[in-house]
């Protein structure tokens, strides 16, 4: 039985499509099946693409479409599929105590980085203007962020008012694991969001 198939022909403007049996790859990885689903809608919610599932076989695909798009996936198959990201929901790339955070460069020049202080009262709006959604968890947030090849939030502007940005490819920063989690600590005392 196929689990993973992927496609290079006749599949419109994607480059390739990653076709995945979702019961078979959650039962080889040892994931449950609707967190695997949850985890491909989430891949191709990154690349925004549109794919051409066969209806035959049911299998969910993701659309690829540039190098860094397939960059993004890789590194979510491979947070996936490591035991330590299994049993702990941060993102695996960490370097003695730091993480990787996204960050957008606003027009004075600062950087606005994806921290627990931008929780709205339903959770990180995240994702492409049109496609975005609400994640409860930032951890869970942060790895949707790292997923897309340019990664996409909502953040108070310098009126308040909670606008979308689009970072760069490649734009993120090392930032120190305490901080965030001293962060996501006052964001959830404050009741689950700050300002």
């Amino acid at each position: 039985m196929t689990t993973i198939a992927v496609y290079g022909e006749k599949i419109g403007t994607n480059a390739i499509e990653v076709a995945f049996n979702v019961e078979a790859v959650a039962a080889a990885i040892n994931h449950d099946a609707a967190q695997l689903q949850a985890w491909v809608e989430a891949r191709r919610a990154a690349t925004g693409r549109q794919v051409h599932e066969n209806a035959r076989y049911g299998y969910k695909r993701v659309g690829i479409s540039s190098e860094d798009e397939l960059a993004a996936f890789l590194d979510a198959w491979r947070e996936l599929t490591t035991p330590v990201a299994v049993a702990n929901p941060r993102p695996a790339r960490t370097t003695g105590g730091f993480i990787s955070v996204p960050f957008y460069v606003e027009g004075n020049g600062s950087k606005t980085f994806f921290a627990p202080a931008l929780k709205h009262p339903k959770g990180y709006q995240v994702g492409r203007k049109g496609e975005e959604q609400y994640i409860s968890d930032y951890w869970e947030a942060l790895a949707f962020l790292k997923g897309m090849a340019s990664p996409a939030f909502r953040r108070p502007n310098g009126n308040g008012n909670r606008g979308i940005v689009t970072c760069q490819p490649g734009n993120a920063e090392d930032v120190s694991l305490r901080y965030l989690q001293e962060q996501l600590a006052q964001t959830d005392a404050a009741g689950g969001h700050r300002g």
